[in-house]
């Protein structure tokens, strides 16, 4: 016994109306489905079976024709030897209509109102699907019939010429992590790829900060709260990107933020970051607390611009031999961390028991069952050390505790200002006169940060302390924010409060742990291609002409335009 068309069983049960529409619609979605089965290869061989189920298709929807006539009292009388009431394409009517039809329609587009048509059963109920439906049905062939007055449109069948152009099938790729990094929108895609990737510890080590974690979020909400003023019909020819900062050029106003613990994130580590920064001719940054040596990331990037962040140590020779091998290796700037007197209270980290390198407890083993391309990376990779120290593998809080001091002054930088032959940036203010006596003691520029709201909780957002700092030291220091930014319409916003540059940790760090160096390089991508867009609409050719203008902060609290979730990250 064959078995029956579930298609032709279902048409059997419908209207006569309905059933014609409903073999349509169906054999549509199935030219849908085989042009996404399709390859581009396989396009022209598919052309000629495409255009049969155009034809057919077409001529269900339109023809609708049926062995029967209307009685009087409008019931349809059934043709003598019809198996069923719905057998549309068993009548002799129908079989002559399609065939002239598709002999007229081949080649060129036939109007549907030229098609004939037998009026079939009137139905009540309405028809399945939208669009076409058959003479006697809720639309007509035509437009014409829905309102007087209102011009005609005619229907034609399309061709395959027209649908080809529209049609783009692509096979996947074997690279899975760049198609994942390809769907990432903004950063904050890329956050959550990072937190399905990474253990707990390491995740939380860079989306976490000190104490109750405000501070953090003030540096977002700083930047969620301004309003931008676009300007219009500005004439723009082009948008320029380009600055100059600490004595040399950036391809844009931003850099990499100096990060520790980074091979924690992925095994690729500071090596992944200064290539792309590389690539994209941007500075990056080193930490005295990194996971790669001060010479293997000069040997990762010769070209690259790179500069080194320095604490200053108890010891001053310790602090000296750090300084001769950056100026050896071809750092061209030196960024000194003032903001760490003692390590800030990172209650995720101590939650999490957050070592260097990690412990391998029953709670870890259990991450690893979910992390597996993580620790396969971890245990198969040289072991995680704090590389410029000699190898020094500490908890984080013992460390810092042990090397800094909070006794160290102004005459500490007016020392190191005398034996460090590069740019000198102060990292970590957050005053008015602190910006002044850095700039007394030698310093070139400042960075304002807040250390992305890691060290002293309720410390003030770096972009609200911003503006008074720049009023404090004049138009011609250059000042590098740092702490809060997320996208290119970030960094617009700051250059427009007062900065020259900006510098990012927790973006950075994201796009690391979502996909090693790719990943770094398309949150690059995503921040110069959102500070373009961002600096287009404004009306401004080049990031010098960025101003307080462009900025209004209502007086209302601002809300968020991310869930508590995300709004916790800061930079």
């Amino acid at each position: 016994m064959a078995l029956l068309d579930p298609v032709e069983y279902i048409a059997e049960l419908l209207p006569f109306g309905e059933a014609a529409q409903f073999r349509g619609q169906v054999l549509l979605k199935r030219l849908v489905v085989l042009f996404s089965l399709a390859s581009k290869s396989s396009m022209d061989v598919l052309g000629n079976v495409a255009d049969q189920y155009i034809r057919h298709a077409y001529i269900m929807l339109t023809t609708c024709r049926r062995d029967q006539v209307d009685d009087p009292e409008g019931a349809p009388v059934p043709t003598e030897g019809s198996p069923t009431r719905n057998r549309l394409n068993e009548t002799p009517e129908y079989r002559a209509a399609a065939e002239k039809a598709a002999e007229r329609a081949e080649g060129e587009k036939l109007p549907l109102a030229e098609l004939p048509v037998v009026r079939g059963r009137r139905d009540d109920r309405p028809a399945l699907g939208r669009g076409t439906g058959c003479a006697g049905g809720p639309m007509s062939g035509t437009v014409a019939a829905t309102k007087e007055g209102m011009p005609s449109m005619h229907r034609g069948m399309p061709q395959w010429s027209e649908l080809r152009p529209l049609i783009h099938v692509e096979l996947p790729g074997l690279d899975r992590r760049a198609r994942r990094l390809a769907r990432a929108a903004d950063v904050w895609d890329l956050r959550r790829l990072a937190r399905r990737r990474t253990p707990t510890a390491a995740f939380d080590y860079v989306d976490g900060g000190a104490g109750q974690e405000l501070t953090m979020r003030r540096n977002r909400e700083a930047f969620d709260r301004v309003e931008l003023l676009p300007t219009a019909l500005p004439g723009l020819t082009s948008v320029d990107l380009a600055t100059t900062i600490a004595g040399g050029p950036s391809a844009a106003p931003l850099g990499i933020a100096p990060t520790g613990f980074t091979r924690m994130m992925r095994a690729e580590g500071e090596i992944a970051g200064v290539r792309a920064a590389a690539e994209a001719g941007l500075p990056f940054s080193l930490s005295t607390m990194g996971t790669r040596s001060l010479e293997e990331v000069a040997q990762a990037a010769p070209n690259a611009r790179r500069w080194f962040q320095l604490y200053l140590w108890k010891e001053r020779d310790g602090s000296l031999r750090l300084v001769e091998r950056a100026a050896a290796s071809g750092y061209d700037t030196l960024l000194v961390t003032v903001d760490t007197a003692v390590a800030g209270q990172r209650l995720r980290d101590v939650r999490n028991g957050m070592t260097i390198p990690p412990r391998l407890t029953a709670r870890t083993v259990l991450d690893a069952s979910v992390h597996p391309a993580w620790w396969f990376d971890f245990l198969t990779t040289d072991p995680l050390t704090f590389a410029s120290l000699s190898g020094t593998s500490h908890a984080l809080a013992e460390l810092v505790n042990s090397m800094f001091d909070p006794t160290l002054s102004m005459d500490d930088l007016r020392w190191l200002r005398s034996v460090w032959p590069g740019k000198l940036f102060v990292k970590g203010v957050l005053r008015p006169e602190d910006a002044r006596r850095c700039l007394e003691a030698g310093a070139d520029g400042l960075v304002v940060s807040n250390h992305g709201g890691r060290q002293l909780e309720r410390a003030p957002a770096s972009l609200h302390a911003l503006p008074a700092i720049r009023d404090a030291v004049g138009p011609d220091v250059q000042i590098i924010l740092d702490s809060g930014i997320m996208s290119g319409t970030d960094v617009a916003i700051a250059l427009c409060a007062g900065a020259d540059f900006v510098l990012i940790g927790r973006a950075y760090l994201y796009g690391l742990m979502a996909g090693g160096q790719p990943g770094v390089s398309r949150v690059l991508q995503l921040i110069t291609e959102e500070l373009r867009v961002a600096m287009t609409l404004l009306g401004v050719s080049s990031v010098r002409e960025l101003g307080p203008q462009f900025l209004r902060e209502p007086a209302a609290e601002s809300v968020s335009r991310r869930s508590a979730e995300d709004a916790e990250t800061g930079s």
